[in-house]
């Protein structure tokens, strides 16, 4: 039988995918194996299941090596370069996909070239654009492609501007000021989620040492970052989970509304579906105020 890895794989892919992968295999850049674009074209009639009937590896290989006797070592090696192949394409075509990060590894590679003015032109466009530092990030994700912003950035001026102490010092102060908003908005969301696990849906023993010294620190420091509101947004949510009571409620239902157009689609989801759900608790519990709250979260959110 042909490698399940690889026709399992195969079969997943799209149509369209699929062609792609074909074109991708004539190519001498990705692969200088004939028989491997062989084996492919030999599968690709058996798509998407690649059964009935089942290609057998013999029945395969005589239509590629007519009058030659079967090799299972050769079979299993041609299959094991189709998936190696395969699984590149598609991490490939996740890169091209992403057109931010193809972008960021292109300004990684410029400052060995001494491609100075290309660097300073990508990486202006990079920082406008919309994962870029002149709008406030509306996810995690964000702020993570902030930070390896900073972090290219920081790859150009020690190779080409080694002796500029400002540009240099701009660069690490940059760096840490983007990984700490990472990192709290990345914690606080994760902490909110298993929080939300475990108070809402089954009792499951999370890892969550570091949530009060993270709590402590942005109590301490939060004015700081009143600014950021998807940090912001994430650290009421791990409140009122840990909380679970009105006055954590409260708080996120107020920030929810005063801020609701700055926060990203998901969010706008999550929060409105974690207060519903609680309106309906304390509706159950005999509170019958928060009957009218849920309906009036539904009316916002849908206006």
């Amino acid at each position: 039988m042909i490698s399940h890895k690889l026709t399992d794989l195969l079969g997943k892919l799209s149509r369209d995918e699929l062609k792609r992968l074909g074109d991708f295999l004539c190519s001498p850049y990705h692969n200088r194996q004939k028989y491997v674009t062989r084996l492919y074209n030999e599968l690709v009639p058996y798509y998407p299941d690649f059964k009935d009937p089942v290609p057998l590896k013999e029945t395969i290989y005589q239509r590629m090596y007519p009058g030659k006797p079967y090799s299972d070592t050769r079979m299993r090696n041609l299959t094991s370069d189709l998936l190696s192949l395969t699984e590149k394409f598609i991490s490939i075509e996740a890169f091209t996909a992403d057109k931010f990060s193809g972008e960021l590894y292109l300004m990684e590679a410029l400052p060995a070239k001494s491609m100075d003015d290309m660097f300073r032109r990508k990486y202006r466009k990079a920082a406008e654009s919309a994962a870029g530092s002149r709008r406030e990030p509306r996810n995690e994700t964000d702020y993570l492609n902030r930070l390896r912003l900073e972090s290219a950035r920081s790859i150009f001026v020690n190779r080409r501007l080694p002796n500029d102490a400002r540009e240099n010092a701009e660069c690490y102060q940059g760096i840490v000021n983007e990984t700490v908003k990472f990192f709290l908005a990345s914690l606080f969301k994760n902490y909110a989620l298993m929080l939300n696990k475990s108070t809402t849906f089954y009792k499951y023993e999370f890892d969550t040492r570091f949530i009060d010294l993270i709590l402590w620190y942005m109590d301490e420091g939060i004015n700081e970052y009143t600014g950021d509101t998807c940090i912001m947004l994430y650290y009421y949510f791990t409140v009122f989970y840990r909380n679970y009571d009105e006055a954590s409620y409260l708080r996120l239902e107020v920030f929810t509304y005063n801020n609701f157009d700055k926060i990203d689609d998901p969010d706008k989801l999550n929060a409105i579906t974690h207060m519903v759900n609680y309106c309906r608790r304390q509706s159950l519990a005999g509170s019958k105020a928060y009957e009218a709250k849920a309906l009036g979260l539904f009316k916002f959110a849908l206006a």
